[in-house]
């Protein structure tokens, strides 16, 4: 029998009803017809279903709820109570998470006499909803459905909107709740810290998008291991994390962490097979002083951070009142800045070159100057690495590039003009095509075009870098190492990129005169640079004893304020006549 019906087959029921009063024919097939039509019905639904009568018994089931339970016929089925229902479910799926409390509250529905649902999960994981529905005549009707597929779905969607897809750790919105979970329930007695990588970039440019992501995930991974169970790291995004203190700790103790992980992170990392050298920088805050809810400390966190990258050697720091009025001046720079960049309103400013042993001009640095209108004059110091970060630095290199060609094209022959290029300029655009059509553009000669480029910048270098760098100097073009001395590979870099010239940092040029230790630096690159036929400028001049030291040690090239400070186009006419 392939009927869902009670045993009892309700089409003899029918006809026995019928047959003494009409004739059977005329009766007993339209029923019959209402009969197959009703269990078809039942049993082309999706849902699984199943029917108790007024005396409790089960009555009714559906080939759905067969196909649930894996069952052939319904015989297994009914005339079972809801009770004995229950403990069938049970055999076949196993046991109900929440015990027999969750059971007990299945079982209650039979009791009910309006419409109700309940969840049963049982602890293979899967979820059936049950749907309970009273009939008039004093039975009722469950429907079950299983959810399994879909909480899943949820669950895991739900996982995603909290959690950082690649890291998997918390992200900004989970770790705003675990920040105000911590500041109700230990009285805001927890800290936070901001952590983000230095050079991250570089890591991207050498290995790869992939590699960048592998570094991150193992970046978050040590930051795991530097702290409690009970504390929390989750992404920012990028290359920024925070690390949630949950209970307190005291300064100093926080110092000892943010040192922690300083050191874990300069530890190599692998990744891909390559051996990556990082560093981190650490800003701290502390409830309640620096804020007392999430938002305020992970922005007075994250102002901490900014201030220890602008420190340069400082590798964490704690927030400070002061940083807020600073973090003002510089939204207010950046606004300005990109209103500037956009309009040209910089000019250039040269700083005059001499031979050692002649004094004689052999050509100017070009040095960018910005005269606010309301700030007055701002260091580049300040506003140059603004640029960097906000992506600037290109579109204000090229106008630096064309400008300094375009002036150094009406001086007289032999006076070279130097132009100092980041590498974000060698790594976003096609700096090389700039720089050549800056030159015919303006008619000046390849030889009288220099470009610097700092010791610091080549530690993010790439191959985008060498490349372009090589391709300048097969063009004629001079390359000048800037601040060597100051980086830490300074010989590896001179071997790599074949430099023209180096350029002395002018620290080891403060103690020339007293100093015998910074005399046998000088000495020792001098001397490292002639035998690799490279000449050498010394920067930072500034009294007659340093220059006379420079020319015995036969330095080549001298720059600094003693021989002549950056100046505007119109004030260095005199140096160019009779150059």
């Amino acid at each position: 029998m392939n009927t869902s019906m009670h045993a009892i087959d309700a089409r003899q029921v029918l006809a026995s009803r019928a047959g003494s009063k009409l004739d059977s024919m005329s009766v007993i097939e339209p029923l019959r017809l209402q009969v197959d039509r009703l269990e078809n019905a039942v049993n082309t639904v999706k849902l699984a279903l199943y029917v108790f009568d007024h005396q409790g018994q089960l009555v009714l089931v559906n080939q759905p709820l067969l196909q649930l339970l894996e069952i052939e016929s319904e015989r297994d089925l009914l005339g079972l109570s809801l009770q004995e229902f229950g403990r069938y479910l049970t055999e076949k799926l196993g046991p109900v998470v929440g015990g027999s409390s969750r059971l007990d509250s299945f079982l209650n529905l039979g009791g009910l006499r309006e419409k109700s649902a309940l969840n049963l999960v049982f602890e293979s994981h899967q979820v059936l909803h049950v749907a309970h529905t009273p009939s008039p005549s004093g039975g009722y009707v469950h429907t079950l459905e299983d959810v399994t597929a879909r909480r899943d779905a949820e669950a895991k969607a739900s996982h995603l909107a909290s959690h950082d897809a690649l890291t998997n750790l918390p992200n900004r919105r989970l770790l705003k709740q675990h920040i105000d979970v911590a500041l109700y329930e230990d009285s805001a007695d927890c800290a936070v810290l901001c952590v983000a990588l230095d050079r991250f970039k570089s890591v991207n440019d050498k290995l790869g998008f992939s590699g960048g992501d592998a570094l991150l995930i193992e970046f978050g991974k040590r930051l795991r291991s530097c702290v409690r169970d009970e504390d929390t790291v989750g992404r920012l995004g990028g290359d920024q994390f925070v690390v949630l203190i949950a209970s307190a700790l005291s300064r100093g103790e926080m110092e000892g962490l943010s040192q922690r992980v300083v050191a874990e992170i300069a530890k190599p990392f692998e990744v891909l097979g390559h051996s990556i050298l990082v560093a981190a920088r650490v800003g701290v805050a502390m409830a309640p002083m620096d804020g007392n809810n999430a938002d305020r400390l992970i922005k007075s966190a994250d102002m901490a951070l900014f201030a220890a990258k602008r420190e340069g050697s400082t590798r964490y720091c704690f927030f400070d009142p002061v940083f807020e009025e600073q973090a003002r001046e510089r939204q207010t720079l950046e606004v300005d800045l990109r209103k500037a960049v956009s309009k040209k309103e910089f000019e250039l400013h040269y700083q005059p070159v001499f031979s050692a042993r002649q004094r004689k001009l052999v050509g100017f640095e070009a040095l960018v100057r910005w005269n606010h209108p309301t700030r007055g004059r701002v260091s580049p110091v300040d506003f140059i690495p603004v640029a960097e970060e906000l992506g600037l630095i290109c579109e204000l290199g090229d106008w630096i590039i064309n400008e300094a060609c375009r002036t150094a094209a009406t001086w007289p022959d032999g006076i070279s003009i130097a132009v100092n290029v980041s590498a974000r300029q060698f790594m976003n655009h096609d700096l090389y095509s700039v720089v050549t059509q800056a030159l015919l553009r303006n008619g000046l000669a390849p030889a009288r075009l220099e470009i610097e480029i700092t010791e610091s910048a080549l530690m993010e270098s790439s191959g985008e870098i060498e490349s372009t760098l090589q391709r300048f100097r097969h063009q004629g073009i001079g390359l000048a190492m800037d601040d060597f001395g100051t980086g830490y590979s300074s010989l590896a870099y001179l071997r790599r990129f074949h430099f023209t010239k180096v350029k002395i940092d002018r620290s080891f040029i403060n103690g020339l005169a007293t100093d015998t230790q910074s005399i046998a630096i000088v000495r020792a690159i001098l001397a490292l640079c002639k035998s690799l036929n490279i000449v050498v400028t010394a920067e930072g001049i500034e009294t007659e004893a340093q220059a006379d030291i420079l020319r015995l040690e036969n330095c080549e090239f001298l720059q600094g304020f003693l021989l002549g400070r950056p100046a505007p186009q119109m004030d260095i006419q005199t140096l160019l006549v009779g150059a």
